[in-house]
């Protein structure tokens, strides 16, 4: 889609949906660049405030509903552990 057309618009009215039917329990919205984490940041406390979303890059600690991050500080929050737990972990490391 192009610039402007509603992309984080879009996946936000998804995700209040799929948190109303219970089928996801927290959502992981990822981007490129800070700037855009910034951004989806925003429009997530504008749109749907009651998901708590916690921008990762600056808030490695928050709780939240909604985590949006950039790759690499994700990355480096999945192979952080604290005490032995692990706050994320990637799909392939529960089976």
């Amino acid at each position: 889609m192009a610039t402007g057309a509603g992309k984080t618009r879009t996946v936000i009215a998804l995700c209040d949906l799929l948190m109303r039917c219970n089928w996801v329990k927290r959502v992981l919205f990822l981007a490129d660049r800070v700037a855009l984490v910034n951004q989806a940041v925003t429009a997530f406390k504008r749109h749907l405030p009651d998901a708590s979303p916690v921008n990762l890059v600056t808030e490695k600690d928050a709780e939240g509903r909604v985590f949006i991050s950039t790759y690499p500080t994700m990355m480096g929050l999945i192979d952080e552990a604290r005490d032995g737990q692990r706050r994320f972990a990637s799909a392939m490391s529960t089976l």
